[in-house]
């Protein structure tokens, strides 16, 4: 099982964050807390492609919350 805290301090499974008050669920990317009803996002920034001779690395992007409009 899988946790989130929501900045109110309120922590429950991620499915209870995945969902609106009304039972419908969010976009995908998106969270709301069942308790406060604060909404928040995940976004990240483009990764990029590092090359040196035959070799590759792929470095990942910056991710942030970013709050969101809550849904009902």
């Amino acid at each position: 099982m899988v946790t989130l805290s929501c900045k109110c301090g309120h922590v429950a499974d991620l499915d209870s964050f995945c969902r609106t008050p009304i039972g419908g669920d969010l976009p995908n990317g998106q969270f709301q807390c069942p308790f406060c009803r604060y909404a928040w996002k995940r976004q990240e920034s483009d990764y990029r492609v590092l090359r040196s001779g035959d070799s590759v690395c792929f470095v990942p992007g910056k991710v942030e919350l970013v709050p969101v409009d809550g849904r009902l």
